[in-house]
């Protein structure tokens, strides 16, 4: 190492060329000393980079190599070919494009005097066929095209356009699904047009055959009622009966008797779809049960709790009264023997 020495400049110009002239003496001495110290060092031999000896294989066979997801994919290729689909699965592909599931549209902006459901639906009749309309008023509608995408498709195209004096947007709905149709589940048929004085029993009478009925329900000063079949099957076959004569539950051999048969008896019942339920009757009234204050809820229950117990204690009053009454009908026979014993 080559030690300068130390310069007492003033001047910031002149230090810097004394220190670049230091750093440069020292790079060089530094790159000699290291020049000589490689000359006097005996070179080491590096040992070559060569490809480790492969052990020879058992019974002179190659290990397999693992084949990579690429190799494989042509290797199936070249054995078997690309498969190709069988008829019945053509069959059933086209069988699954030809049921093609509703699409809904979402509409926001239409608003006009005498918004229905008919009225919407005649609006977007161009679009194609609507299986069902959904009215938020002053908010947006939801309309289901039976054809699928396409009509839909049809109907989004008039985004930004004015339908009934109205400047509308349409979107495709993303969550929003069509409401299956109430004859496919609904359980419970809704009979109107009942006559007055219509009784459970006449309905159950018209309803014979149709299945098991489980309830019904008779609303009289409202002139209609709800049937509770077990199954969709019992209600579908109650609903075949919609243009049969009520005749208040008389069978036709009965109708025949007549002569003239009253008009009451040629009346049609009209019958509908309710989506009504035993469990959902119930979950009804407990709503309009709780719906009350809770010191009204209080009261009433304390009062069916003195009904029943009055209903136990009058229960209890009367086995006793029958077990008094049947303990002394016993003793009076029993001394009516002991007399007739005697007096033999």
């Amino acid at each position: 190492v080559v030690r300068l020495p130390m310069y007492s400049v003033s001047t910031q110009s002149t230090w810097g060329v004394v220190q670049h002239s230091f750093l440069t003496v020292g790079v060089a001495t530094s790159e000699a000393s290291t020049r000589k110290t490689h000359a006097m060092a005996p070179k080491k031999k590096t040992p070559s980079k060569k490809a480790p000896a492969k052990l020879p294989a058992k019974n002179n066979k190659a290990a397999p190599k693992k084949a990579s997801s690429n190799t494989k994919v042509d290797n199936k290729k070249q054995k078997g070919g690309e498969k190709k689909p069988s008829g019945n699965a053509t069959d059933k592909k086209k069988k699954k494009k030809k049921k093609l599931a509703p699409q809904g549209v979402y509409i926001k902006g239409l608003d006009f005097d005498g918004m229905n459901r008919d009225t919407v639906k005649a609006a977007f009749k161009a679009c194609g066929k609507i299986s069902e309309v959904r009215l938020r008023r002053g908010k947006y509608v939801i309309l289901f095209f039976a054809g699928g995408k396409a009509n839909a498709q049809k109907a989004v195209a008039l985004d930004g356009k004015v339908v009934k004096g109205n400047k509308i947007s349409v979107v495709p709905c993303r969550r929003a699904r069509p409401i299956p149709a109430r004859k496919t589940y609904c359980t419970t048929v809704f009979c109107g047009k009942l006559p007055g004085g219509t009784q459970p029993y006449q309905l159950r009478r018209h309803f014979r055959g149709c299945g098991k009925i489980l309830k019904i329900r008779v609303y009289k000063q409202r002139h209609f009622g709800f049937v509770y079949f077990k199954t969709n099957k019992d209600a579908k076959k109650a609903y075949a009966k919609k243009d049969l004569p009520f005749a208040h539950g008389k069978t036709e051999e009965e109708i025949k008797k007549k002569k003239i048969i009253p008009l009451e008896w040629q009346r049609k019942l009209v019958l509908c779809w309710s989506y009504r339920t035993i469990a959902s009757d119930k979950a009804r009234a407990i709503k309009r049960y709780n719906r009350r204050p809770p010191s009204v809820i209080a009261a009433a229950e304390a009062k069916s709790e003195a009904r029943k117990a009055s209903r136990a204690a009058a229960k209890a009053a009367k086995q006793a009264a029958e077990k008094k009454s049947s303990n002394k009908k016993s003793t009076e026979k029993k001394g009516a023997e002991k007399k007739a014993a005697a007096s033999k």
